[in-house]
């Protein structure tokens, strides 16, 4: 049996109440194509080159980086409009962070096992919301979804492009296909924490969730550095995460495609 459809339908009659975010996203989309947005960064980190510059403005143009620029200069568009700030003076900037091993449907837990017998199509569909809000709250604007239960990843992503559920940007393979006991877990997490732990050194470690990332995914032309073109996906930390790589487990602010998820 065909369980798409089912999985589908449950997801979008669960969530009937809030399609009309959809509509909002769309508003936002269209009215945010002209419009500014000035990220006015304490720092900026570098990832590429494993540096940390001093205060940079990011002018984001819809869901664009259209330029950086050096300090934080008097606000002012080029069209004359004024355009919107935030103030991350305090904070650290870099890109948004790039997971390519997650499964946004399932959530290690000492039940784990027993929940795969036991969850509905729908009890996944809508759990799966529930982590990729918190996901993107962590700062992962991208993740890559190696396998779920009932395609539920593919209804998901489709529902976080038509702006009914917030999350990040999924790039998924639907059901996982392995041996029997083969690698099919349902572990989360990128942990650069571990990495350095284990002798990485920060800057590559970073490297790993952004630059690295983009490569492996094809998106070297939209991801993995701030620079003008790029999506605007842009998180912000309290310090220098080159200093203490704890400071990503902690993010303060996210912007994903020009939208800001979370604030201060």
């Amino acid at each position: 049996m065909n369980r798409f459809p089912v999985i589908l339908t449950i997801f979008l009659l669960t969530l009937a109440p809030v399609r009309g975010q959809a509509q909002d996203a769309a508003d936002f989309a269209a009215e945010n194509e002209q419009q500014e947005t000035w990220l006015r960064c304490g720092a900026v980190l570098d990832v590429e080159r494993g540096r940390l510059g001093g205060p940079t403005t990011i002018v984001v143009r819809g869901d664009r980086i259209e330029r950086l620029v050096d300090g934080h200069p008097e606000a002012g568009s080029g069209d004359g409009t004024a355009p919107t700030i935030e103030d991350l003076s305090a904070l650290t900037c870099l890109p948004g962070l790039m997971d390519m091993h997650t499964h946004l449907t399932s959530e290690s837990s000492p039940t784990r096992y027993v929940e795969r017998f036991t969850e509905s199509e729908a009890d996944v569909a809508l759990k799966s919301t529930v982590y990729a809000k918190r996901t993107l709250a962590a700062g992962f604007t991208t993740v890559r979804d190696l396998g779920d239960s009932y395609n539920a990843s593919i209804a998901l992503r489709d529902a976080i492009n038509d702006g009914i559920v917030d999350g990040p940007r999924i790039f998924t393979s639907g059901k996982s296909l392995a041996t029997t006991g083969g690698h099919a877990d349902p572990t989360n997490g990128w942990r650069a924490d571990l990495m350095v732990e284990a002798g990485m050194e920060p800057a590559e470690a970073i490297r790993t969730a952004t630059v690295r990332a983009a490569e492996l995914l094809g998106v070297t032309d939209d991801a993995g550095t701030l620079a003008s073109g790029k999506w605007a996906d842009v998180i912000a930390v309290s310090e220098n995460p080159l200093a203490d790589v704890d400071e990503l487990t902690d993010v303060d602010f996210v912007m994903k495609a020009g939208r800001v998820y979370k604030r201060p």
